[in-house]
């Protein structure tokens, strides 16, 4: 039994290794509160944290960008499990 409902989606994202400046397209097949699936023909290490930017259209039609953090915990050929995890604060 899993933890969280999936919903299946099919959203075109942009993904990076964190730190990093490039991007790479990905589609986004699935979404839960912890986590979601993504496939991309680029393959990133499991373990390793990136980003995924996408945008959302509110009720009034405005666009807004939306990033979020995740831990890569599987890959199966050009599919990727992720949880999400909370951003990192900067110490000073």
């Amino acid at each position: 039994m899993r933890r969280f409902t999936r919903f299946r989606t099919k959203v075109n994202v942009m993904l990076r290794l964190v730190g990093r400046f490039s991007w790479t397209r990905a589609v986004m097949l699935n979404l839960s509160e912890g986590g979601l699936l993504l496939q991309s023909e680029d393959s990133f290490p499991i373990g390793s944290e990136v980003e995924i930017e996408f945008n959302t259209v509110d009720a009034g039609g405005k666009k807004n960008k939306r990033r979020l953090r995740g831990e890569i915990l599987w890959r199966r050929g050009s599919r990727h499990g992720l949880r999400f995890v909370r951003r990192r604060s900067r110490k000073s």
